[in-house]
């Protein structure tokens, strides 16, 4: 699988889950289907926040910095990203010469 296939997958299991906040544990086991190690999501997931879309809930603190035992909620633009672009394969096609 390459690369951009896994941050499309990390990406779509956080939109279709959105409503469960998961946590790193439940976002590999959700992954586990797309082989996908823990530090390929902890580096995905890293990449998502900072690119804002989606953001980490510590202890209630929705505006809290990332940290991988947070629970890791998509963010409104990473939903529109999705939901318009269909991934990062879709939107790299659309750049394409």
């Amino acid at each position: 699988m390459e690369w951009v296939d896994k941050m499309d997958a990390v990406l779509k299991v956080l939109y279709t889950k959105s409503g469960v906040n998961p946590t790193m544990e439940k976002l590999c086991d959700w992954l586990i289907e797309y082989k996908i190690d823990i530090g390929e999501v902890q580096d995905i997931t890293l990449h998502l926040y900072r690119e804002k879309f989606l953001y980490c809930e510590v202890d209630g603190d929705r505006n809290a910095n990332y940290w991988d035992n947070g629970r890791f909620l998509i963010s409104c633009a990473g939903k529109l990203f999705w939901e318009n672009e269909k991934g990062f394969r879709e939107y790299f096609k659309k750049l394409a010469f």
